[in-house]
């Protein structure tokens, strides 16, 4: 028997798999298929991670879970990415999106996804429900009426399926220290390439453009399409060739020239290598100190011991005094203890040093959003004296990071 008023929520049935993608293309005015390639691209799909309401049986709200390997503090956290949140517009109003993703962040933390991501322009709609910016961004416009600019030392060319090992390994070896990278399987890589349609803009796997030296792929870019404009999806270099990325978006705002687009854009932050490339080139910058990015975290314990090892590699790197301090964070709390360079993460109480935050504030925290001393600056935290300078030196600002190609 259907409960009182016909309203059914919990995870999605795989016979109703169709149902939830035309829900989808109905809300956001795209094709179904954009949104069966989303799940065909992703390699843990599992309708266990897709949560829908239903009236009378029928799905009139929609939310899914992308499960992803990414990076925090140079150590590897899994997250939950919420993608397909859509509500039948007769049906909004009346708490259904926030209550499936309450319950999606429940089944996150029991399936051990220590954190959760979206983008998003309702920054204060996800607010209510604990997700905070987590990165700034920087846009870059190039017209495409330009002369090319020659690079010496490089040669450019479309992408092999026997570059994919050479690229993959830039791709790793930049993103390293990223926070919010995500982790690359060969299977990521492969779905990636097999259906370029999403995200939007779709990408245009012949225009994948490498640069070489010396015989080596060096570099790399990735090219979208969108309505008036090339976009850069991603791009990397290796350590020391900078000037191959330069190379890269030379050819590309070749290839957006013939395609007869005026523009050839990207979106980073301020400190990846395209960035510098962009600057050089005399492109329009635009500043956007807010990104549509924002993170949650779900399960404050297990991230900082997922993130133990980083944590101990910056404690190591900027020489961190031996100290010991509890950290609370909404309801949680947690020890945090230096010594000789390793951090160990524990359940101490009562330490005579502790930093008091909220959920939101522990998220702008270890994204490198904002120093911890900036949130007591703020209001937003709350410490004794001693706990500030430790708290810096462990989570110090950084601009975080997901290429296109890894939405959902």
């Amino acid at each position: 028997m259907d409960p009182p008023g016909g309203l059914q929520i919990g995870p999605l049935q795989k016979d109703e798999f169709e149902e939830a993608l035309q829900l989808q293309g109905r809300v956001f005015g795209l094709p179904t298929d954009y949104f069966r390639i989303l799940a065909m691209r992703d390699p843990l799909f599992d309708c266990e991670n897709v949560f829908v309401a239903k009236v009378d049986r029928r799905i009139v709200s929609h939310v899914q879970v992308f499960p992803k390997l990414v990076r925090i503090a140079g150590s590897q956290v899994w997250m939950g990415g919420i993608g397909g949140v859509a509500t039948d517009p007769e049906h909004r109003g009346k708490g259904l999106a926030s209550e499936l993703l309450t319950m999606a962040t429940c089944s996150m933390k029991r399936r051990g996804m220590e954190v959760s991501v979206l983008f998003t322009g309702s920054h204060d709609f996800y607010r209510r429900l604990g997700w905070e910016v987590a990165s700034a961004l920087n846009g870059y416009s190039l017209t495409t009426d330009r002369e090319p600019d020659t690079v010496l030392g490089y040669r450019t060319r479309p992408l092999s399926r026997d570059d994919l090992e050479a690229v993959a390994s830039i791709h790793d070896t930049q993103d390293a220290n990223r926070s919010l990278s995500v982790v690359r399987s060969d299977e990521i890589w492969d779905l990636q390439l097999r259906y370029p349609q999403a995200p939007a803009p779709s990408e245009d796997i012949d225009l994948f453009t490498v640069a070489e030296s010396g015989g080596d792929v060096v570099g790399y870019a990735r090219l979208g399409l969108a309505s008036e404009s090339c976009v850069i999806l991603e791009s990397g270099c290796s350590p020391g060739h900078e000037r191959s990325l330069q190379a890269c978006v030379c050819r590309l705002l070749e290839s957006a020239r013939s395609l007869g687009h005026g523009q050839l854009t990207t979106v980073v932050p301020e400190d990846h290598p395209l960035a510098s490339v962009m600057r050089k080139l005399g492109a329009k910058r635009e500043h956007a100190p807010i990104s549509g990015m924002m993170l949650k975290v779900v399960d404050t314990g297990g991230t900082l011991l997922r993130m133990e090892e980083g944590l101990s590699a910056r404690a190591s790197a900027n020489r961190t005094p031996r100290g010991r301090i509890e950290l609370f964070v909404g309801n949680e709390s947690v020890s945090i203890e230096v010594a000789s360079g390793f951090v160990r993460v524990g359940q101490e109480r009562g330490l005579p040093e502790h930093f008091k935050t909220t959920d939101r504030g522990f998220s702008k925290v270890i994204s490198g959003y904002s120093l911890p001393s900036d949130l007591v600056s703020l209001g937003e935290a709350s410490c004794t004296a001693g706990a500030p300078k430790l708290m810096d030196q462990l989570f110090p600002p950084q601009l975080s990071h997901m290429d296109a190609p890894d939405h959902f």
